[in-house]
């Protein structure tokens, strides 16, 4: 008989003082370390055009959990060529190590374009970048609805990335409402 898979509860949150002790808790194995980087590094990054969110799991009983992390840059099109001017930037997106490889990630993505689509209206598209070698996250990214630009940036470290894109069709977040439904 197969076996059914139920998706895990889920819900986006900005940053806020009470999921700071959760947060440094929060890791990644050492591999996928080059990836998203360490928490002190990611953490840094965040500013007026950068927002910090956590990623929240509902278990039993109503108890809440951060999971996960990620950041939202508002200026993403503004650093790359390659994104409108307006683009959001999904960046340093990783889910804890104990937590990984149930679902939960899809999880988020599923979700992610109407909660951005709700708190940033005003912008045209989602982007990212991914490893070039990383094919197990641009798989579930492109199931999640990113598709490849078929551009590569290279990073400070020479590392080749791939950039993805949610929509594929270029209109304003705000325009998808019946797509996100």
């Amino acid at each position: 008989m197969p076996r059914l898979f139920m998706e895990p509860s889920v819900s986006i949150s900005p940053l806020a003082q009470q999921h700071y002790a959760e947060l440094v808790a929060l890791s990644v194995t050492p591999s996928q370390l080059r990836y998203v980087g360490s928490m002190d590094m990611i953490l840094s990054s965040v500013g007026f055009d950068v927002h910090p969110y956590v990623v929240l799991s509902h278990h039993n009983k109503g108890i809440e959990c951060v999971i996960g992390f990620f950041l939202v840059d508002t200026r993403y099109g503004a650093q790359f060529h390659c994104a409108p001017l307006n683009a959001l930037g999904l960046r340093a997106f990783f889910i804890d190590q104990r937590y990984q490889h149930n679902g939960y990630a899809r999880a988020v993505l599923r979700i992610l374009p109407a909660y951005l689509q709700k708190r940033y209206a005003q912008h045209e598209s989602i982007y990212l970048t991914v490893h070039q070698e990383h094919k197990k996250a641009q798989a579930l990214y492109q199931h999640a609805g990113f598709v490849n630009c078929d551009v590569t940036y290279q990073n400070n470290n020479g590392d080749e990335l791939v950039v993805m894109k949610w929509p594929a069709v270029t209109e304003p977040l705000g325009a998808n409402q019946e797509r996100l439904s």
